[in-house]
């Protein structure tokens, strides 16, 4: 199970498994004494050990209701009316019944995974939302097909769960752009795009959303998790090397991360001044809204799709435990951030903004043009 799925599996097994998985006694006795409603972390913390995966069928959100999927069974439900009172007040929890667990979609789909390749697969994904594994095609044809379903089935899969989707005129590409590219939208903040507005500031901070230069490719500053410690895109470059600004001025050190679970991040090291603003992690799940700042695309909107996804990123490199979103993206914004907030909120002093990853690659037709969706690193894979 992918580190991710795994994280999002523990978050909220909400009362299944009454028999064989009970919390401990003393940490809801002491809650419940206290009458605490807990916040969306400290109740993701108390359901972290608490879990059967035979029974648990994912979760995401529909607009502020969190669905949980459960396969059918009486254990549920004693625990729920414990698990209630310490839900945050702010979000609903809705039990739904599906036919497989997540366990069983996520063991057909890492077996896939080893075979991308082989089978020509895009990307492959447990789907919460859909309770099936989706299996996105560059060749679609029959054969390719039953061959795919043939490999379920020996491994002791079936086939009623596997949905396969029509890549084969389409291309999943990584968004590293070029010095020479010109910047789309501006951020909203700004109005336009200023001559200073690159990663360096005046004020020697190094902007989140500023395009920056690694090697010979464009790139987006990312989000800072530190006033020295701030990320971008892993691809187009190996080991450590300089990051520089526009006027080729070297304002830091990046160091690449790309590949399986690792994703497709890179840390970077200031040489001076410091990174702005500093934001806190947060974690990706499917159908919370999410922003990206980037340098080519300004800010883009649109919800996560997928948690947990696996992606064969050109040239022949898998990416494993990957987020996909249906915001635009486009050659120069890799590395972006992808944030709960908008760019006025971000880039304010007095933000509490979250982000949620880094951005990588998106999907586009034969004539180059997004078409949706856009596939980022999740912030708890990198460190």
């Amino acid at each position: 199970m992918d580190k991710m799925k795994k994280y999002l599996s523990l978050i909220l097994a909400l009362g299944i498994c009454m028999s064989m998985c009970v919390f401990p006694a003393a940490a809801i006795s002491a809650n419940e004494a206290e009458n605490e409603v807990l916040t969306e972390d400290e109740f993701t913390e108390l359901l972290t050990a608490e879990m059967s995966s035979n029974e648990f069928g994912g979760l995401y959100y529909e607009g502020d209701t969190l669905v949980v999927n459960v396969i059918a069974s009486q254990k549920a439900t004693s625990l729920r009316p414990q698990l209630a009172q310490k839900a945050p007040e702010d979000i609903d929890v809705e039990y739904r019944t599906v036919t497989y667990s997540l366990s069983e979609l996520e063991r057909i789909k890492n077996f896939l995974t080893g075979y991308m390749s082989d089978y020509s697969i895009m990307m492959l994904d447990a789907n919460e939302i859909t309770n099936q594994v989706d299996i996105s095609l560059k060749d679609y044809s029959d054969d390719n097909i039953e061959s795919i379903k043939a490999a379920v089935l020996s491994h002791g899969g079936k086939t009623d769960y596997l949905n396969f989707i029509d890549d084969s005129n389409n291309v999943i590409r990584s968004t590293v752009g070029y010095e020479t590219d010109n910047n789309a939208s501006p951020f909203s903040l700004y109005g336009k795009v200023p001559v200073s507005f690159t990663a360096k500031a005046s004020t020697t901070q190094y902007l989140t959303g500023g395009k920056i230069l690694i090697g010979n490719y464009a790139y987006t500053l990312g989000p800072a998790l530190s006033a020295s410690k701030a990320y971008s895109a892993g691809h187009g470059f190996s080991g450590t090397v300089d990051v520089k600004d526009l006027m080729g001025t070297k304002i830091g050190s990046a160091t690449s991360h790309l590949g399986s679970v690792s994703g497709d991040w890179s840390k970077i090291t200031p040489y001076g001044g410091e990174f702005f603003p500093v934001v806190a992690k947060a974690t990706p799940i499917a159908g919370k809204q999410v922003y990206m700042l980037g340098a080519t695309s300004g800010e883009t909107v649109g919800k996560i799709t997928r948690t947990g996804v696996s992606v064969q990123f050109p040239p022949y490199v898998t990416l494993t435990d990957m987020c996909e979103g249906n915001y635009e993206c486009n050659p120069g914004d890799s590395g972006a951030g992808l944030f709960d907030s908008g760019a006025k909120d971000v880039l304010t002093a007095s933000s509490n903004a979250k982000t949620y990853g880094i951005q990588s690659s998106g999907k586009f037709n034969e004539k180059g043009e997004w078409i949706g969706p856009s596939y980022f690193t999740p912030i708890s894979n990198v460190s």
